[in-house]
């Protein structure tokens, strides 16, 4: 019984604070890059709908010589 239990202990290794330092932070990372992804697909959207609306205005506007 004894036996078994040592044996149970030794299969797990918890992680040093050098590890759980380095899991979070590129959790941190991978986290920050998806935000930024996010910012950047919601300008680029933003922006085809401005050049849209305002290419949709110049073609309305009527110009006198």
């Amino acid at each position: 019984m004894e036996k078994d239990i040592v044996m149970e202990k030794s299969l797990y290794r918890a992680p040093t604070a050098a590890e759980l330092y380095a899991l979070e932070r590129r959790a941190r990372e991978e986290r920050a890059r998806i935000i930024a992804a996010g910012f950047a697909a919601a300008a680029a959207a933003l922006k085809s709908v401005f050049e849209r609306a305002f290419t949709a205005l110049g073609a309305k506007v009527v110009r006198h010589a």
